[in-house]
């Protein structure tokens, strides 16, 4: 993660055969993973790559959600164990 970078999210696995992500939140803040917004996928391998969200909703006790560029089972597997990163300016400073 870089000093920039405030960790949100981590892909558990993927969900479907329509390439949804289940995620693990680490966030308190859900509407950094909210349909629309751009976030920061750092796969295992180290690859960057800004992403926006085509969709997101809640599912249990984590969060379904899809990206733009990945649109089927096969692009969903390659981002298992990816994190979800988002800048630090959007962060609200802590009170």
């Amino acid at each position: 993660m870089l000093p920039e970078s405030v960790l949100v999210a981590r892909v558990r696995r993927p969900h479907g055969v329509r390439g949804e992500l289940l995620l693990e939140v680490l966030t308190d803040v859900p509407d950094r993973l909210a349909t629309g917004s751009e976030i920061e996928v750092v796969e295992s391998n180290g690859v960057r790559r800004v992403r926006r969200l085509a969709a997101s909703r809640p599912h249990g006790n984590g969060q379904l959600v899809r990206l733009e560029a990945c649109t089927d089972r096969s692009a969903a597997e390659g981002l298992r164990g990816a994190t979800f990163e988002v800048p630090r300016e959007m962060v609200p400073p802590a009170s």
